[in-house]
């Protein structure tokens, strides 16, 4: 279903930026919710899936989502201005005033709006980029060198982002969002956080000496930091999966519709829960 409706999508131009200063502000900004709300659901099931993107962010032009209601509604103006001005407002990066920074920048989201759906849509962009450089066919072809580069640079990624994300003051996470964002979306996101961080780096749990004749001191550490990292990131998530089923905390603060998926990384007595 999801499959079919990105292709609708497509067919509908929805990834692609609408300069169309005919329509109004409202109706641009539902497509491109209704583009980027498609891409993030593809995006978690390609993570659980192993199955690559549809659509590559490179042939992707579209804006991301005006995550402020109220700045739809303040602007003044003819539609033209106020379209033009939150086209500006989604791809300048920090300290930019002239040409655009690329949508699919994960910075761009945590050091501008700092809300729930720039972080929900920014970790989804990061996750594409992992399944591209690091389970996409082409990796066959790549060395280790290349992989660990990769792996490198989505691990710094997604540390960039949680600094924003999911900010801690003194070792206690708190909330960096705006009202009526709270507990439900910490959760979420902290889930998404550590899932991503155990896809970037389960590579390195692989049997290594098998794969690599030879390898230096240093690749072999890395190696073992990488997969000593993926376990660590595979238990912050049990410590935050209940001992006792509990569906009503997990229908009102977790992630009931991918709980199998996180289900996985803990053998403990979450199975009452999938019969309600």
């Amino acid at each position: 279903m999801i499959g079919v409706a990105i292709r609708l999508g497509l067919a509908l131009g929805l990834h692609l930026r609408n300069a169309d200063d005919s329509m109004s502000l409202d109706k641009k900004e539902t497509m491109v919710r209704t583009w980027w709300s498609l891409h993030s659901v593809e995006c978690l099931l390609s993570a659980i899936t192993g199955r690559p993107c549809v659509l590559p962010l490179e042939d992707c032009s579209v804006d991301l989502p005006n995550a402020h209601e109220q700045s739809r509604t303040s602007l003044s103006g003819d539609s033209s201005s106020r379209s033009k001005s939150i086209r500006t407002n989604h791809h300048r990066a920090p300290g930019e005033t002239g040409s655009s920074a690329t949508h699919s920048d994960p910075e761009r989201s945590m050091h501008q709006s700092g809300s729930y759906l720039d972080a929900y849509l920014s970790i989804g962009l990061i996750t594409q980029k992992a399944i591209a450089s690091l389970y996409s066919p082409r990796t066959a072809t790549q060395t280790w060198d290349n992989i660990q580069s990769a792996i490198t640079e989505r691990t710094t990624e997604l540390q960039k982002w949680k600094r924003g994300a999911l900010p801690e003051e003194d070792g206690v996470l708190y909330n960096p969002f705006p009202a009526p964002d709270g507990l439900r979306e910490l959760t979420l996101l902290r889930f998404s956080y550590y899932s991503l961080k155990i896809l970037v780096t389960r590579p390195c749990l692989c049997r290594m000496e098998r794969r690599i004749r030879g390898q230096t001191s240093g690749s072999a550490d890395f190696n073992q930091k990488v997969a000593e990292a993926c376990v660590k990131a595979a238990q912050d998530m049990v410590s935050m999966l209940p001992e006792q089923p509990n569906p009503q905390d997990l229908y009102e603060t977790g992630p009931w519709w991918s709980i199998v998926h996180h289900r996985k990384y803990r053998p403990c007595p979450l199975a009452n829960l999938l019969s309600f």
